[in-house]
């Protein structure tokens, strides 16, 4: 071996490494987060994004990043990162053992309402943190990042938690080449919901369901007015249903030979026709408007 030759050698040292918590918990408290911030950002700043939650219901954990680094070239700004392509696995554990220590300070591991938040690069050590001590929450929200490629739905058996994949259509990081690939086949949070090991009908009524909802209700209220504006002019025409057997489509055609002495005979059957795809139209609006508000 030449003096040139480097060898990386590892040692093994206490630290202390900080955390942030937003409010007080209590006999009042409801639910408890444990949030994982996204690159660049500290926990305590992270934290102002939570304000807007009852403090009397929420008790809001931040675990910081242990990688600090400036920002920009005016060496102001201080941010931080989970994790790098260096030494991923060691670097992993050592997290995985900090989260231990807020979990066991904080005393998370309690009968509680324990709802886990994942940011951009924090998604990625929450779900691997989850996965690894087989953590039970009631909820898991993914906020603008993937789950690592390395978990696999056996990885998550265990738990039942409502998962909640979120992303927005602005990321810097989300261009629509990753959002099509999020959500191309399982639209993203079916995706998340396998695996967390979900079955079928979980993700089929639980979340596929009421996150189309929408859709659904909009191409019905303009394909089903649709519908019967061809079924009615085909009928007019004479391609459809033939007399004895009657339509609106019929009666409007029937009425047309008596427009002078009798013109209620087709104005009636337009009228319904109007008042009919007018109100699907109405009702579908109505209807989707409050499951936006929701």
């Amino acid at each position: 071996m030449s003096l040139m030759d480097t060898i990386e050698k590892e040692i093994v040292y206490n630290t202390t490494k900080p955390y942030s918590t937003l409010n007080k918990r209590t006999d009042k408290t409801r639910n408890v987060w444990f949030v994982c911030h996204g690159m660049g950002h500290l926990s305590r700043y992270f934290l102002r994004y939570f304000k807007g939650l009852n403090p009397e219901e929420n008790y809001i954990v931040a675990a910081q990043a242990p990688s600090l680094y400036y920002q920009g070239t005016n060496f102001k700004h201080v941010g931080a990162s989970w994790l790098t392509k260096e030494n991923t696995v060691k670097e992993t554990a050592n997290i995985m053992q900090y989260f231990d220590a807020i979990f066991e300070t904080e005393n998370l591991d309690c009968d509680l309402n324990l709802i886990v938040l994942g940011y951009s690069q924090g998604v990625s050590v929450a779900t691997r943190y989850i996965a690894t001590r087989q953590l039970h929450c009631e909820q898991l929200i993914l906020h603008s990042g993937g789950i690592p490629k390395e978990l696999i739905s056996e990885d998550f058996a265990f738990s039942d938690a409502k998962v909640s994949l979120v992303y927005g259509t602005k990321d810097a990081y989300l261009n629509a080449e990753r959002i099509a690939e999020e959500t191309h086949q399982n639209n993203g949070y079916v995706t998340a919901q396998k695996v967390i090991g979900a079955g079928g009908f979980r993700i089929y009524f639980y979340h596929i369901l009421p996150n189309t909802m929408t859709l659904i209700i909009v191409n019905m209220t303009i394909n089903f007015p649709a519908t019967i504006l061809a079924e009615s002019s085909l009928n007019f025409l004479g391609i459809g249903i033939q007399p004895p057997d009657t339509s609106l489509g019929v009666l409007i055609g029937i009425g047309r030979n008596h427009l002078y002495q009798a013109p209620w005979m087709a104005l009636l059957p337009g009228l319904i026709i109007l008042i009919t795809t007018l109100s699907i139209s109405i009702v579908g609006d109505w209807i989707r408007d409050q499951i936006e508000a929701d």
